[in-house]
């Protein structure tokens, strides 16, 4: 049944909500990335496709061009930090709104917020600091967590730490995080998030820390105006769920020993839309 139908017709069926998302993975038998898209509100894989071993400009835009051929017609298009990503949509697209994924923004911040982290943790040597070592090795998960989503155990032990751990990095990332969420989680526009954010960059507390320091300068980086559309144009989705609908297609990879070529990856990629997501039977 598949064979009856070519991806144009499929995406038509699927009916594209009109956030598309951008991002590129590595096929588990394969030695080089290929190009995802996808539909960032249904969370539906549209279309895979495979990249020559020199990885261009050019070659996102030909990808971008026939997602266009074929009617994908987005309003906004969610994008990791990949610097060719917004320059190739805006030449497609350039009516599109074009945000920052959320999540590849706060792994990027995260991954100096736990280092400082760890950091601390191994400069804590001797006997004297075995219990302080293995308690912030415990709660490092904690620590970074939204307060949302603490467990009772780290509603009990976070603010004890807070007040043992006074004036270390462990405060500071406590209380970086926290300004995070006011920028990003309470702003209402996109004005309020930049003066937050200003605001945050003459404080006093954090320059000391070369790891906060480099949160600050990506804070401070051009690309902070991508990390803020959604607050200008709320239609846009924060997130564009590609980690989501790129693990279930690693699911499928998995069950099909990894796909040997890159045209059998599109050959599973159409029986897996029509009987995943419009729920065609296989005849």
């Amino acid at each position: 049944m598949a064979s009856h139908y070519d991806f144009p017709e499929i995406l038509s069926k699927l009916q594209f909500s009109g956030a598309l998302c951008l991002d590129e993975y590595m096929p588990r038998r394969a030695g080089r990335y290929e190009q995802i898209a996808g539909d960032a509100i249904q969370v539906h894989i549209l279309y895979l496709e495979p990249v020559p071993w020199f990885y261009g400009r050019g070659v996102t835009e030909k990808f971008l061009q026939r997602l266009d051929k074929w009617d994908i017609k987005p309003y906004g298009v969610i994008c990791d930090l990949w610097t060719t990503f917004p320059k190739v949509v805006r030449k497609v697209w350039p009516e599109a709104s074009l945000p920052y994924d959320y999540f590849p923004v706060m792994q990027w911040i995260w991954h100096y917020l736990k280092n400082a982290l760890i950091q601390f943790r191994k400069s804590l040597k001797g006997e004297r600091w075995v219990f302080h070592r293995e308690e912030i090795w415990e709660m490092k998960w904690g620590l970074l967590k939204h307060r949302d989503r603490w467990t009772s155990k780290e509603h009990l032990l976070i603010p004890e730490m807070i007040q043992i751990y006074k004036g270390t990095p462990v405060e500071k990332i406590l209380l970086f995080k926290e300004e995070l969420w006011n920028i990003f989680d309470f702003s209402t526009t996109k004005a309020e998030a930049v003066a937050k954010r200003d605001t945050l960059s003459q404080e006093h507390w954090w320059p000391d820390s070369w790891h906060l320091q480099k949160c600050v300068e990506f804070l401070m980086s051009p690309k902070f105006d991508l990390m803020l559309t959604y607050l200008e144009n709320p239609q846009v989705p924060r997130c564009g769920q590609s980690e989501t609908f790129i693990n279930v297609w690693r699911q499928v990879e998995t069950v099909r020993r990894g796909f040997k070529s890159s045209q059998g990856r599109l050959n599973h990629l159409k029986p897996f839309l029509l009987t995943n997501y419009l729920k065609l039977p296989l005849e």
